[in-house]
């Protein structure tokens, strides 16, 4: 809870938590078994931007010290920066794929 700034709230029940303090406490449990596969789905759509950001940081920390693969689902373009891949889709198929300096680029981001 202390790497996504919630300790402060550790004894707090769900009802008592917005929706974005939720969100952090749900990505501090998915890491907390450190699992060696992680799959985020909009992780920072609940967000404001500097706990979005701290968020991703600590997810591409840990996805680079622990030797962890990351798959992030997102529109948010202020974390494109941090993938090492990434895929597009849309309509339920792969429209491309390219590193984040590549999509950046094509996007104009």
């Amino acid at each position: 809870l202390a790497s996504i700034g919630m300790s402060e709230h550790a004894e707090k029940l769900p009802k008592h938590l917005s929706g974005g303090q939720q969100q952090r406490v749900a990505i501090a449990r998915a890491l907390v078994h450190d699992p060696g596969l992680i799959l985020c789905d909009e992780p920072t759509s609940a967000l404001d931007a500097k706990t979005g950001l701290a968020v991703i940081q600590l997810l591409r920390k840990i996805a680079d010290k622990k030797n962890r693969a990351i798959i992030l689902v997102t529109h948010d373009s202020r974390i494109y920066e941090y993938g090492d891949k990434i895929i597009e889709i849309g309509d339920g198929r792969i429209i491309g794929k390219y590193t984040a300096r590549e999509f950046i680029k094509k996007e104009k981001i």
